[in-house]
């Protein structure tokens, strides 16, 4: 499971829609669809219902989605910690 995946899953269902969540991931749709159906084969659930007019989330994406945005927050904290930790990758302790 990577991020990416959470975070297109998290696109499409604020956006309702496949197409206007690829642009604004700057994502073919098709990457973005075969994105998605790997988190879906990892996790054994369906998480979007696709249709000929877009897809929208499945019941079971529904009962995942607040674990979902929790792990987002989380790595959005933790990425903010470590900017606000005042250290970089070059400097070394002794």
């Amino acid at each position: 499971m990577r991020i990416e995946q959470l975070q297109y899953l998290n696109a499409v269902t604020r956006h309702g829609s496949l197409r206007r969540a690829s642009e604004e991931l700057h994502l073919s749709q098709p990457a973005l669809s075969e994105a998605i159906r790997g988190l879906e084969l990892e996790l054994g659930v369906r998480l979007l219902d696709r249709h000929r007019t877009g897809a929208q989330i499945s019941r079971q994406g529904e009962r995942l989605l607040p674990r979902i945005n929790d792990v987002l927050n989380a790595v959005a904290a933790l990425r903010a910690a470590a900017q606000n930790s005042g250290g970089s990758m070059n400097s070394r302790t002794s």
